[in-house]
């Protein structure tokens, strides 16, 4: 497990919106190691109740499971060994949600997370 410095001086490069500034250290993090183009933050609304959008706590690391599936496994697997530092409560990623208290269990919100 690695330590990241939730710092408050973070360029948003990503254009998240009006999200926590550990959300937009993770973000900085995943985005540079990955290579990611494209992240979603902040939404006025969420698509699930209580969703952590609206309140500028989520980051969608866009990623195809159809075109790079392998990617989207190790930045899941990152997120999990380093959820401490990043500040991660749950991972959504190919129809499956992982909780600390539960691991890895299927998924089937409105979005498959794919």
């Amino acid at each position: 497990m690695m330590s990241i410095p939730l710092e408050r001086d973070v360029t948003d490069k990503w254009g998240l919106g009006s999200v926590k500034t550990w959300v937009l250290t993770a973000a900085n993090y995943f985005g540079n190691k990955y290579g990611l183009k494209h992240i979603g933050g902040y939404r006025s609304s969420g698509s699930v109740p209580n969703s952590d959008h609206p309140k500028g706590r989520a980051l969608d690391l866009m990623v195809s499971a159809k075109t790079d599936k392998a990617k989207g496994d190790k930045i899941a697997a990152d997120a999990i060994a380093n959820r401490i530092a990043l500040g991660v409560s749950y991972v959504i990623w190919n129809r499956r949600i992982w909780t600390p208290d539960k691991g890895w269990d299927s998924y089937d919100g409105p979005s498959d997370h794919t």
